[in-house]
């Protein structure tokens, strides 16, 4: 009994924070040593009102140390403008020496990387940052393209569809239209409204936990989901010059499978995309030549270290010649929380647990893995979502794609971040420390006016 529990629990958790999502923001890149520096408290110092007091820049130190300039912006208007906002990052990012880095144009003689992660119907986000990616390079006269793309869970269907087109270019275009205008299977053949059919589902579970005999349906079918993919880019037409990576889940040893664009068929590939996709308990196992699969999630929201390697062999050169794109569906989370901790209500801890449990298979986690396994590797952009703010805006729920409105909304916001990514620094990434967690209560802040 106490395993069903945990089980119900753990699916209970994926299901309703997909019911509301969280409103956790994306961390500042600044170091974490930074949260007691004299150079934060300096330049805080040199640009707020010569009367701010020592304890009020204790505050506003430990303000800027937890949370993003966007987000101080958006939730202490009255004490910080865009323009003091963008003041005071703009020094301490050249302080730092942390700058946003020059566009490149494509180098024949290196390969290009770029990893899609799982995260259900915000893969009509990735879509959309791909969009907006490939469209900052272009307004910039730069080129930007992939060798090598590489997808687990709803990034798998992403990665297959590039693998017959020439361009990134031809193959965004596609890849947008395939979620702008995408039916409710594109996705999952769920029975509408979800919200309604979760507790049949529960219920089913969990007889079927006391009577082994008992009827169980899944969630979901992906019978429809496949035909669409399998009619929008039919699978006898891949091109040569790409290749994907697709992971999923093997459900006897738990282990991680990935196919390969380059010696796969596309019927095979295909299978592989559904076998990436297919949630425990939500879809049915797949099977592929004599083993059931699931979710590539489970291991890792992104498979990285698979697509470096087959980079590599696909173009014969070193790991110095990699460059590397991440896009990555999951905020990070703060290192911060409600202070006292006993304030918080028993979804936010149920929430809390599980983010510390899953930090593990999340992608922020696989880049630092990675920058550390493959140090010469160029790793260009990670872009994840920034906030709460963008969520509020997403469909309710992560297996629902028939709220056209809210798909369109998130993936205007999708092209626009995109658009704004940045290049990384891998000694910021590397530096970042997930388990030291910050709480500050930061309610009360004296108005600067």
């Amino acid at each position: 009994m106490r395993f069903l529990i945990l089980v119900l629990i753990f699916l209970g958790n994926h299901l309703l924070t997909c019911l509301e999502f969280l409103p956790w923001s994306s961390q500042p890149v600044y170091p974490l040593s930074l949260q007691n520096s004299e150079l934060l408290r300096s330049i805080l110092r040199e640009v707020l009102p010569q009367h701010t007091s020592e304890e009020d820049l204790d505050k506003y130190q430990a303000l800027w140390a937890v949370y993003p300039p966007y987000l101080i912006t958006q939730s202490y208007p009255d004490i910080f403008s865009e323009e003091l906002a963008l003041k005071i990052n703009t020094l301490i990012r050249e302080s730092l020496n942390i700058h946003d880095g020059i566009l490149e144009d494509k180098d024949p003689e290196k390969c290009y990387v770029l990893v899609l992660s799982g995260g259900s119907n915000r893969g009509a986000w990735e879509a959309a940052v791909v969009k907006g990616l490939i469209t900052r390079y272009k307004t910039s006269g730069k080129t930007i393209d992939w060798d090598v793309v590489s997808g687990v869970s709803v990034g798998a269907i992403g990665a297959y569809i590039s693998l017959f087109f020439e361009s990134a270019d031809e193959w965004s275009e596609k890849l947008w239209g395939y979620w702008w205008y995408a039916p409710q299977y594109t996705l999952s053949d769920c029975q509408l409204p979800i919200s309604k059919n979760i507790g049949k589902w529960f219920r089913m579970i969990l007889k079927k936990f006391i009577d082994p005999d008992a009827v169980f349906h899944y969630l979901c079918s992906i019978i429809g989901s496949k035909r669409r993919l399998e009619n929008y880019v039919p699978p006898k037409l891949k091109v040569t010059n790409k290749s994907i990576v697709i992971t999923a889940t093997r459900l006897e040893d738990g282990l991680s499978r990935s196919w390969f664009g380059w010696n796969s068929t596309g019927e095979e590939l295909l299978d592989a995309v559904f076998a990436s996709l297919a949630y425990p308990l939500v879809y049915q196992p797949v099977y592929i030549n004599g083993s059931y699969f699931m979710d590539g999630g489970i291991r890792a929201n992104a498979n990285l270290k698979d697509a470096i390697i087959h980079c590599m062999e696909f173009k014969n050169v070193t790991s110095d010649k990699v460059i590397v794109d991440y896009i990555e569906t999951q905020p990070l989370r703060p290192r911060w929380f409600p202070f006292p901790y006993n304030n918080m209500d028993i979804r936010g801890l149920i929430n809390r647990a599980f983010d510390i449990l899953h930090y593990n298979i999340r992608g922020f986690s696989k880049l630092q893995e990675a920058i550390e396994m493959f140090p010469n590797t160029t790793f260009r952009h990670f872009i994840n979502p920034m906030g709460w703010h963008e969520f509020q805006h997403w469909p309710a729920i992560a297996l629902d794609v028939s709220d056209r409105s809210k798909m369109q909304n998130m993936m205007k916001i999708g092209i626009s971040t995109g658009m704004k990514a940045g290049i990384l620094n891998k000694t910021q990434i590397l530096n970042y420390n997930r388990t030291n967690t910050r709480y500050y209560p930061l309610l009360k802040l004296p108005n600067l006016g």
